[in-house]
């Protein structure tokens, strides 16, 4: 399997990649208490693509898991008490990490975590971070696991939707 950025002719793939997480989790068990057609969805791919910030895990032709890595917090992050100052562009932050249902236990996630890190180290930031919602263990573990540090938890609902609290990760690099 190989880790690539996304391209614009990924999108419908993508879309629908999202919509088949999404409601997967919705009928198990939703750690990360994302909702169909809300959150992770068509337009969150599209920005990310345009950024270039969207990594996708290909199997042959197919969409296998993704991940989000920018320079980019979400408001809650001024509640971490994190490790090190960074400022923005010396920093990387993953969002929705993410592996299809097919793919589950096949190690895709520790791969893309480790892809993250080596891309952080590659751009030379201070830190990598992320959140987790709080009832999110098997994430908590996986990162844990490649030394990444709780920094805090923090209120990061936005609007009625989504999980309300979640801890704050950081991986310190330098």
């Amino acid at each position: 399997m190989l880790i690539e950025k996304a391209v614009m002719s990924d999108l419908e793939a993508m879309s629908d990649f999202y919509y088949q997480v999404t409601t997967y989790l919705e009928a198990t068990i939703n750690y990360p208490g994302w909702i169909s057609n809300v959150y992770p969805a068509k337009i969150d791919a599209l920005n990310s693509i345009e950024n270039n910030t969207l990594y996708v895990v290909r199997d042959g032709n197919r969409i296998a898991a993704s991940f989000i890595l920018n320079h980019v917090t979400e408001a809650g992050y001024n509640e971490g008490n994190w490790h090190i100052e960074a400022a923005l562009d010396e920093m990387l932050v993953v969002h929705t990490l993410c592996v299809h249902p097919d793919y589950l236990r096949k190690g895709l996630a520790s791969m893309m975590v480790e892809k993250a890190i080596e891309e952080a180290k590659w751009q030379g930031v201070k830190t990598v971070r992320l959140d987790v919602y709080e009832d999110n263990e098997p994430a908590m573990r996986l990162y844990e696991r490649y030394g990444f540090k709780e920094c805090g938890k923090a209120d990061m609902r936005i609007g009625n939707n989504g999980p309300e609290w979640c801890i704050l990760y950081e991986l310190v690099l330098i």
